[in-house]
């Protein structure tokens, strides 16, 4: 049986990825490569302490499950980014192209810290040609 938390994370991530498939439908890319962090800016490849990524990752999955369309590498990496961004979790999106059979084959992942939440399977097949880094600095406060 699901957990109520876990529930919670798999509608979360459900509906996120239905909006993400949305958005790159019917918004220019110039526009959203705007909201996804810094051109060209990795975030550190580290350990990283959020307990809740291999959460995500098992939501992520489940959403893509339960679709109500075919998910793709992209709307799970935007997905992966709003989840991360939602939790204050540096991330870097990536976006890799390959040749194979005189065809040009895309693909993106997203990684936080040494954790590949998306994407993981076929990253080493293509090289990087862009990513998109998205840091968090705590708050100064008292």
């Amino acid at each position: 049986m699901i957990k109520t938390n876990q529930l919670k994370l798999f509608l979360e991530a459900w509906m996120l990825l239905h909006w993400s498939r949305f958005r790159i439908l019917f918004t220019p890319f110039q526009q959203i490569a705007g909201e996804l962090g810094d051109a060209q800016v990795e975030t550190p490849d580290v350990e990283i302490s959020a307990d809740c990524l291999p959460h995500l990752k098992t939501a992520m999955r489940r959403a893509v499950k339960y679709a109500l369309h075919d998910s793709n590498c992209y709307d799970q990496a935007l997905t992966g980014m709003v989840l991360c961004r939602r939790r204050m979790i540096p991330a870097t999106i990536y976006f890799g192209l390959s040749k194979e059979d005189g065809k040009l084959n895309a693909h993106a992942w997203l990684r936080c810290g040494h954790f590949v939440l998306t994407g993981s399977g076929m990253k080493n097949k293509y090289t990087a040609v862009a990513w998109f880094g998205r840091s968090y600095k705590p708050e100064i406060g008292i």
